[in-house]
């Protein structure tokens, strides 16, 4: 009984870990006491909530702009834009499919991304004059493909090294990794180019629903960019797929590039995805 003190208080403990440094800082001096509790900054997310990452810089907000308006100049179909940020290189981009149920912006963009990579199983985004993709870029990962290929025939990987050799080692041919870092939990690229949108950002005119988010995951885009909120979009209008547990990948998402203020927000008034 002596441990006990005579008399009992209640105290107010913070619900959640604090996330950033003021967070913690306001834990520790807005209250006489607090529960203990350990913090690690992350430096990365840190930067975004505070505005020092290189993503809020003026030539990067120029670049968000340049590319959200190539979306939204596909109007009044829903447009959209795949973009390399290590190089500032457009990889596709395009539109949906009107009266299509299936061929959305997004999924006809996978196919135009698969296109630069030697695949794409859509007929209609080879022959779509506005569909396009990088045919220059195609070339280049064609010939990396068959050049691989004929090593890996000799036992001699694409790197000059032994199969099995560095494996533990990822290489890449782009910097995008090293540059910007991620809190998404992107895949190595492979030596013969990315994997579909492996590092990529994507740029739409309008909030992608479900399918189209988790297309989106399913490419292993870096970051999805929106104009404008939809009636049945799956990033913060009925739901946050990004966020869910259990994924394999995420993305990161930022929403109200080039959205007019006082335009519509309510679901009621928004239009679909697609």
């Amino acid at each position: 009984a002596d441990a006990f003190a005579d008399n009992f208080r209640v105290e107010s403990v913070a619900e959640f870990a604090p996330l950033t440094r003021r967070q913690f800082d306001m834990l520790k001096t807005e209250r006489d006491t607090y529960w203990p509790c350990n913090f690690h900054e992350d430096k990365y997310f840190e930067s975004l909530v505070c505005g020092s990452h290189d993503l809020w810089s003026q030539a990067n907000h120029d670049l968000q702009e340049k590319y959200m308006t190539r979306a939204l100049n596909y109007a009044p179909q829903n447009g959209g834009v795949v973009v390399d940020p290590s190089s500032n290189t457009i990889i596709a981009e395009g539109h949906g499919t009107a009266g299509h149920p299936l061929h959305h912006t997004v999924m006809n963009l996978v196919d135009l991304v698969a296109r630069t990579q030697g695949g794409g199983a859509l007929n209609h985004t080879g022959h779509t004059d506005t569909l396009r993709y990088n045919k220059e870029l195609r070339e280049e990962n064609v010939k990396k493909v068959k050049g691989s290929s004929s090593d890996s025939s000799n036992g001699v990987g694409a790197s000059g090294q032994e199969e099995g050799e560095g494996e533990d080692r990822p290489t890449t041919s782009h910097n995008h990794l090293k540059r910007y870092g991620s809190i998404a939990q992107l895949s190595a690229v492979p030596k013969t180019g990315p994997y579909l949108c492996t590092g990529y950002d994507v740029y739409l005119s309008h909030e992608p629903c479900h399918m189209c988010s988790m297309a989106l995951i399913h490419m292993r885009t870096r970051r999805v960019f929106y104009s404008s909120p939809s009636r049945d979009g799956a990033l913060g209008t009925s739901d946050k797929i990004h966020t869910l547990n259990g994924l394999n990948h995420r993305y990161e998402v930022y929403s109200g590039i080039l959205y007019p203020n006082g335009s519509p927000t309510s679901p009621a008034l928004l239009r679909n995805c697609c």
